[in-house]
């Protein structure tokens, strides 16, 4: 977090003063692919690798998501 490009300067100085020194995301998309939205966890210290399950749950969370998005959204592509 402290080096990664995806990060502007004001977001990281926000993420690292809240403690947060490392972060997994997933892309919430619809069936068609439009992203509608992002799950991030963030964590006070980087982990060595995720476990099955810490990786499923956001994505089980997506799937949720795409479900309600897919089903009459009333989400506009910008």
């Amino acid at each position: 977090m402290e080096s990664d490009p995806v990060f502007t300067e004001p977001a990281r100085r926000a993420i690292l003063e809240a403690g947060s020194r490392a972060c997994h995301s997933v892309p919430l998309t619809t069936a068609s692919g439009l992203c509608v939205g992002m799950v991030s966890a963030h964590l006070y210290r980087p982990l060595r690798g995720l476990t099955t399950t810490q990786t499923e749950a956001p994505r089980y969370r997506g799937l949720h998501a795409q479900g309600r998005a897919d089903r009459g959204s009333r989400l506009r592509r910008s």
